[in-house]
């Protein structure tokens, strides 16, 4: 729990205690699963697609492109 409630992992879960033995999320809207990416880890992914964009040769294979640009198109929507 300390993990989850900590930014060790990213978390920063806002995880409650109540009735001394339940545990619950204080923001009712919080969901772990929708938890958004860091600045930062926005920057190295973004960083990464470009430098396997850079190195990409004409007999790439589709499916890697197909790969990068979902990539791409997923991390703008998260900015």
């Amino acid at each position: 729990m300390q993990v989850m409630r900590s930014d060790k992992l990213g978390y920063n879960a806002p995880i409650v205690v109540y009735d001394n033995k339940y545990y619950r999320y204080s923001d009712p809207d919080y969901s772990i699963s929708d938890s958004p990416i860091d600045e930062e880890m926005y920057d190295l992914i973004a960083t990464t697609v470009k430098k396997l964009q850079e190195i990409e040769q004409a007999d790439t294979p589709s499916e890697l492109e197909m790969m990068l640009r979902k990539v791409r198109d997923k991390l703008i929507l998260l900015l």
